[in-house]
């Protein structure tokens, strides 16, 4: 069963619905004028110096992200040169073993040698 207020509410949403006025022609206008208004204030007003071009490695900077991410970009340059060239036994063993194609079966003791003694610790 509705409830009362329920009941209330709706006679007030009938009505208003049944009720077709629209806004008056000075009302019209006085929203037209405070359009206009705004308009003129938005405008954009012409500068009276040219824009000032970017040279080319500010040109890149900005379109790279920055300096927090020129400096990401060379730290992770820096560290894959290093890793290429100081090669960790870790990994030109396991890197020559698939690249010779060998049939070998890896471990991970081969290349952890202290994760047995984890596992036998657990």
């Amino acid at each position: 069963m509705a409830d009362r207020n329920d009941l209330d509410l709706d006679l007030f949403f009938d009505a208003a619905q049944t009720q077709h006025t629209d806004p008056s022609v000075d009302l019209m206008m006085r929203i037209a004028g405070d359009a206009d208004a705004q308009l003129a204030l938005d405008a954009p007003v012409a500068s009276a110096t040219a824009p000032q071009r970017l040279g080319v490695w500010a040109s890149v900077l900005a379109v790279v992200g920055g300096w927090s991410a020129i400096a990401g970009v060379s730290t992770a340059a820096v560290a894959g040169l290093w890793i290429g060239i100081a090669t960790p036994t870790g990994v030109s063993a396991l890197t020559s073993g698939y690249l010779s194609g060998s049939e070998e079966t890896a471990y991970v003791s081969d290349y952890l040698p202290t994760f047995e003694l984890q596992v036998a610790e657990e």
